[in-house]
């Protein structure tokens, strides 16, 4: 099967905006974490992670998991002019999200101690909780502006907030951990996410007024579409988070909070580099493919979206696995050197975990919410299952190892729910390029040892990719686009 589709510039456009977003977010966050390394240690950052997933999970509880359904309804209001339907759906996200909020913010300040007990093992952990429960309520409402701006497909709105939102998450910790430390990292929390969602409706009032302007009420039929989606949602997102904390507690019962601080130190790594691929299809492609009824659109633009995270992540996976010694000194410190065998894992993990995402990007355009939530529950379960049962064998590698796990079924239980659904088949280039991509990803792991032989081999690699990966005609594309920016401007 040949790419019949159209160009890739609005593709090439969209991931351009969202990348560079995305990499200010990865260095903004690898500062943060070199400062966290470096101010807390190793076992200061087991606590904050630990406290922050607690948020992230309540956050997550609080918007109801409406998140995907905000995006895919915004879509297609998008899709059939329907201005006043969208304004309904952020007024109603919105609604729901303040009041679970605020009723979950009093729950974990109520439970706060045996939670802190469970958690972090020590009751005296309690006072971070409850100051890191302030955060929920502007979570809420800094995620539906989000969402929204998703489903809008504003690419350019979407990176100008990610930006801003990363500098704003590392200006105030870095002022408060200076200041306060432990306490300082975890008030941080509260302060990031009021200071960002001021910055998101600023720049959402600017760009589409109707955004900030919704009225923030009750539509009955509106909240009962978003919570057929959103149950789905939140069902996944909330298992994730209670895995990552169940991975972490068995890892600070086993190996203490040192040994899940180094966990963290890879994780948090890891993760901004995944954040790059996320970024781009839920800001592009994602949108892209609710709006669009036809089979063969949908093929095609699922396609675009394969290649373009194969683009964006093979390259930044292999250089994290060659450079993970240099990742330590720079972002980290010294002594989260007992953390380098973990990355390869991870890394490998990543990848697996952002293709499977990029054939998934359209499921719930055509398949069942069930479906979604099967492919995500089979992810989350794979990961908490492979590293229950490696964790007495492996010990700190058993995150990763099964990080790298869950990725592949993920990848495969995906492939075969799009190849049933869509008759979906990857276009030459795309499938090429997946070998190749893979390529680099295993040979980056066999090869890299911290000597001049493997960054050697590994540049060789990078080269063979290179050529492989990218046409004479995509870049000539690329020139002459710019050429006519330039002009015009």
């Amino acid at each position: 099967m040949s790419d019949p589709g159209p160009s890739m510039r609005p593709v090439l456009k969209a991931a351009g905006a969202s990348s560079t977003a995305a990499v200010v977010s990865a260095v903004a966050g690898a500062v943060r974490v070199k400062l966290y390394a470096v101010l807390l240690g190793p076992a200061g950052m087991g606590v904050v992670s630990q406290v922050q997933t607690v948020a992230n999970t309540l956050q997550v509880v609080a918007a109801l998991g409406s998140g995907v359904g905000v995006s895919r309804e915004v879509a297609r209001a998008r899709g059939a002019g329907d201005q006043a339907r969208a304004a309904a759906v952020v007024g109603t996200a919105r609604w729901m999200g303040l009041a679970l909020a605020a009723l979950l913010a009093l729950l974990l300040a109520g439970l706060s101690a045996p939670l802190a007990v469970w958690l972090l093992g020590d009751a005296r952990a309690a006072l971070l909780l409850i100051i890191a429960a302030a955060a929920l309520p502007f979570g809420a409402l800094g995620r539906v502006i989000g969402e929204a701006v998703s489903g809008l497909r504003d690419y350019r709105l979407g990176a100008k907030t990610g930006i801003a939102s990363s500098l704003v998450g590392l200006g105030v910790p870095a002022i408060l951990v200076w200041r306060f430390g432990l306490t300082g990292a975890v008030a941080s929390i509260p302060c990031v996410a009021f200071l960002s969602w001021l910055v998101l409706r600023r720049l959402a009032r600017a760009a589409h007024p109707w955004l900030a302007e919704a009225r923030t009420h009750l539509d009955r039929g509106v909240a009962r579409v978003l919570l057929r989606v959103s149950a789905a949602s939140l069902a996944l997102s909330v298992c994730d988070q209670l895995v990552l904390l169940a991975v972490r507690a068995r890892l600070i019962a086993g190996e203490g909070a040192a040994g899940n601080g180094l966990f963290q130190g890879v994780w948090a790594l890891s993760q901004t580099s995944l954040n790059v691929a996320v970024a781009f299809l839920m800001s592009y492609s994602f949108a892209r493919i609710q709006e669009t009824p036809a089979t063969e659109d949908r093929v095609r633009e699922t396609n675009h979206a394969v290649r373009m995270t194969l683009l964006l992540m093979a390259p930044v996976v292999a250089a994290m696995i060659l450079g993970r010694f240099l990742l330590i000194e720079v972002f980290l410190s010294p002594a989260f050197r007992p953390a380098a065998p973990m990355f390869a894992w991870q890394a490998g993990g990543d990848f697996l975990h952002a293709v499977g995402r990029a054939l998934g990007v359209g499921v719930l355009a055509f398949a069942t919410v069930r479906v979604w939530l099967v492919l995500g529950l089979l992810a989350s379960g794979t990961f908490l299952a492979g590293f229950l049962f490696l964790a007495d064998r492996t010990g700190l590698l058993a995150a990763p190892q099964a990080w790298l796990l869950s990725g592949a079924v993920y990848l495969v239980a995906t492939y075969a729910v799009v190849r049933r659904r869509l008759r979906f088949r990857l276009y030459p280039r795309a499938r090429v390029l997946w070998w190749g991509s893979a390529l680099l990803v295993a040979g980056s792991a066999l090869t890299a040892d911290g000597s001049l032989r493997s960054y050697a081999l590994g540049g060789a690699l990078f080269l063979a990719w290179s050529a492989l990966a990218v046409r004479r005609a995509d870049v000539q594309e690329v020139a002459r686009a710019l050429r006519a920016r330039l002009r015009s401007e």
